[in-house]
């Protein structure tokens, strides 16, 4: 397979792109991840450990199956709210952050943004109550849009890769679907832990 390669394409413009697709693929592997440490992360801080262990243990079937569907009705209506919470933050960060590029400029919005993202996912690690969770994840959201928004328009006027005109949601996706597939490496037993790791 022969690859073209773009010509007369600077060192800046290549670390733009390469910035970009760093901060989607972790946001990928942060959206990847998020879920599968939601579970145990929202029966700890709803106080819900002591349920768990006891339907584990629980030999007639008919009733754990009845404990467990109490427990996941009670995690999944947060859960529910929580990326409700989360979407809504990264609309509201995409926003707000694409307005604070056009005034003190694109890069340095998007180093805000990143600190945003980062700081509030890992402050999810400290959360106490699932409202703290769903607070942070909102905040951290925040950040992850503006990241999404201002990624975009950092690398298009590059133009390294095409036109002006296209192709940033191509490359954000590519970005993101990358970081979904390192979703496996993380192991952590401990949601805290996980959240920590992925700062």
């Amino acid at each position: 397979m022969n690859v073209n390669w773009p010509t007369g394409i600077s060192r800046g413009q290549w670390l733009a792109l390469a910035a970009a697709l760093l901060g989607w693929m972790f946001d990928g592997f942060e959206m990847g991840v998020f879920p599968l440490v939601a579970r145990p992360a929202l029966i700890d801080v709803l106080g819900l450990s002591e349920e768990v262990r006891a339907a584990s243990k629980e030999s007639d079937v008919q009733v754990k199956e009845s404990r467990l569907k109490k427990i996941d009705a009670q995690v999944g209506q947060w859960m529910g709210g929580i990326t409700a919470a989360f979407l809504l933050g990264a609309a509201l960060g995409g926003w707000a952050f694409g307005w604070l590029g056009d005034r003190i400029g694109r890069v340095r919005a998007m180093i805000f943004s990143v600190l945003t993202y980062a700081a509030f996912t890992g402050l999810c690690g400290l959360a106490q109550s699932p409202w703290q969770l769903a607070g942070l994840r909102f905040l951290s959201a925040l950040g992850m849009g503006g990241e999404w928004s201002l990624g975009v328009a950092v690398v298009l006027p590059c133009g390294a890769l095409g036109d002006e005109g296209g192709g940033g949601s191509d490359r954000k996706l590519l970005g993101i679907e990358r970081g979904a597939q390192l979703r496996p490496l993380e192991r952590h037993r401990d949601w805290r832990a996980g959240s920590r790791a992925r700062r």
